[in-house]
């Protein structure tokens, strides 16, 4: 045999031996595209996007509860049961449906499906209705995603779930013997589940996912089984706990209590002319605290934020508030874990330009008196007199003023509590008698 010829039998193995590690390959690379075909519709299931389901439900009155209760039903087949109803909006809220890739301006009244996010920025928030009629608050900063609620098979209890990616939540729900209700909340470092406590059928609970990525936990009202890497713990009303990223508990006890002496006082009001005035608000002490958060807002649910502060001390200057009606409510903490704030007191200030009325009764001066009897009405807050201050009664006043020999000016002011201005002058001698006012 030639040797080229027995060099190409010898070649033949060895090219069928490589044509079947390519087909293999390939067979191996179809597989695999088979596996992630199905694995993503598994983790992301096809259905309808939130911005085609109809928005239009009806809701059928509960007369039981004197409430209404969400009942949901779409017009085609396939839609995704709705799980929630936007309630407010405060500033920059996003949605995004399950499956939309893009974040869209959230609306209130809008309904949310099963793995529907909410993300709120910076000073914005939103309220949440589930479809338990459990309400659910989402502070500044958070990611939330919406699973739905699962009724037990054997019982008639009923267990919402929520996934907190980051941020703040506090929500509230009652369940009753006939009507029981759970809470979940699957947390960066665990999951958390709110039930009513042995006494109190309402529940009411905050939590908050730190900067370090730890998990605090505040129950004010029911109970809460917090598993964390294998590990449960109870937490019950009044108390908290702080659990970090790796199941380690790093702070847990009693709450702190509230913040009493509570000043300015509640309806307190603050005029001013042009400048807002500097508010100072403080409060008394509060044992075994480390430190405060100062919360001002525009509502009495206390969601349009205008100030979020920590503070170290008892109290906190603000000179930015401007014309309108605000509350605001302390709270204590103690590490992560915060305490329950303070009822909101409303505060109100008011710009006024206007300049008060002043009104003087004429008089005359009589040959060889030592003085003047001055006397005049007004609706400011103080009268000036030659510069000093006298007293008022329902807004009029009467003063003597001394008289000197020759001419003599008598100047009169009112001033209001915003700082306006209104003055009125009067001079005369023993001859003459002369008027002038002027704002």
């Amino acid at each position: 045999m030639p040797e080229e010829q027995q060099n190409i039998e010898q070649t033949r193995p060895r090219l069928a031996g490589r044509s079947l590690d390519v087909k293999v390959a390939l067979a191996a690379l179809a597989l695999f595209g088979v596996f992630m075909y199905f694995l993503i519709r598994v983790l992301f299931p096809t259905g309808v996007a939130l911005n085609e389901q109809s928005l239009g439900q009806a809701s059928d009155a509960r007369d039981s509860a004197g409430g209404r209760e969400l009942s949901y039903s779409h017009g085609h087949a396939g839609g995704a049961a709705a799980v929630a109803e936007i309630l407010t909006v405060r500033r920059d809220v996003k949605l995004k449906g399950r499956n939309e890739l893009a974040w869209r301006p959230a609306q209130e009244g809008v309904t949310l499906a099963e793995q529907d996010s909410l993300q709120t920025q910076r000073n914005s928030s939103a309220t949440v209705r589930l479809d338990d009629e459990s309400v659910v608050r989402i502070g500044a900063n958070s990611l939330i995603v919406f699973q739905g609620g699962v009724t037990d098979l054997f019982t008639p209890r009923h267990t919402n779930s929520i996934v907190m990616m980051e941020g703040s939540l506090g929500a509230q729900f009652v369940s009753s013997p006939s009507d029981p209700r759970h809470l979940e909340v699957a947390l960066p470092n665990g999951l958390a589940r709110f039930i009513p406590g042995d006494d109190d059928a309402a529940v009411a609970f905050n939590i908050n996912v730190n900067p370090d990525l730890s998990s605090s936990v505040s129950v004010m009202a029911g109970s809460s089984v917090v598993t964390v890497a294998g590990q449960t713990q109870t937490v019950d009303a009044e108390h908290g706990i702080t659990i970090s990223i790796n199941g380690e508990v790093l702070e847990r006890g009693k709450l702190p209590g509230t913040p009493d002496g509570i000043r300015p006082r509640n309806r307190s009001t603050y005029e001013y002319r042009s400048l807002p005035p500097e508010i100072v608000f403080a409060w008394n002490a509060v044992v075994d605290v480390d430190a405060y958060r100062l919360k001002v807002a525009r509502d009495p649910q206390m969601s349009d934020l205008v100030v979020d502060q920590g503070l170290g001390e008892l109290k906190f200057s603000y000179g930015g508030l401007q014309h309108g009606t605000y509350y605001w409510q302390v709270s204590g903490m103690n590490g992560f874990m915060e305490g329950p704030a303070s009822a909101p007191h409303l505060l109100r200030l008011v710009r006024d330009e206007q300049p008060p009325q002043l009104v003087l009764q004429p008089f005359v001066h009589q040959a060889g008196q030592q003085f003047v009897t001055l006397s005049g009405s007004t609706d400011a807050a103080r009268v000036y007199v030659q510069g000093e201050e006298v007293a008022t009664n329902s807004g009029r006043f009467r003063h003597d003023v001394p008289v000197v020999l020759g001419a003599n000016l008598i100047v009169v002011e009112a001033v209001d509590s915003a700082g306006n201005v209104t003055y009125q002058s009067q001079m005369f001698n023993t001859t003459t008698f002369i008027n002038g006012g002027g704002k």
